[in-house]
């Protein structure tokens, strides 16, 4: 057995989160699927989450590789875009309460809150992104964890996005072709 280690990647535990995106400039296209989870905390309510094609255009204003998660500093996982240039996170999922309401406006919805565990591919309205830099606070209510939501771009954002405009229509061209070929009276094709 020879100890030739290109064969293959190590799996990793842990992917990619919002922390990862914290203060990133990003493009959104929704999927369509969405659905409802419970949450893990002792008598915590279920919530929505839906699916996306994150396209993460810039470093943010204060890139250094780190992230802080639960008070402790780790690498980010979603690449320097100025080093590797833009990161596109394919089935990419938000629950972020902020953003997902704005999601929800993004998808002909069918069902907004399906049963727990349940999944749900509904068709975008459309196949142009959300742009916007994935932004949190801190949260009003002592204890809590914080609000994350985006934040609505500034001109020199729209000037960031606009370097990638290829990028951008192609990604938009791809879900649109993909989405095209739906049918919603096909609900066992999502199960």
């Amino acid at each position: 057995m020879s100890d030739d280690l290109e064969l293959f990647d190590e799996a990793k535990e842990e992917f990619p989160g919002k922390e990862d995106l914290k203060d990133r400039l990003v493009a959104i296209w929704v999927t369509g699927r969405h659905g409802t989870r419970q949450a893990s905390a002792p008598g915590a309510k279920p919530y929505v989450w839906y699916e996306t094609v994150t396209l993460v255009l810039d470093d943010g204003p204060n890139w250094d590789g780190y992230k802080i998660v639960d008070g402790e500093k780790r690498e980010m996982l979603v690449p320097s875009v100025a080093a590797e240039g833009p990161q596109t996170l394919s089935g990419f999922q938000y629950a972020m309460g902020g953003l997902t309401k704005r999601l929800e406006q993004r998808v002909n919805i069918s069902n907004p809150m399906p049963p727990v565990g349940k999944e749900v591919k509904d068709a975008p309205k459309s196949f142009r992104p959300m742009l916007g830099r994935i932004n949190s606070r801190r949260n009003s209510q002592a204890g809590f964890n914080a609000s994350w939501s985006i934040a609505t771009p500034t001109d020199a954002d729209k000037a960031t996005a606009n370097k990638f405009a290829d990028l951008i229509r192609k990604i938009g061209a791809d879900l649109e072709s993909g989405a095209q070929a739906f049918d919603a009276s096909d609900e066992d094709a999502f199960e």
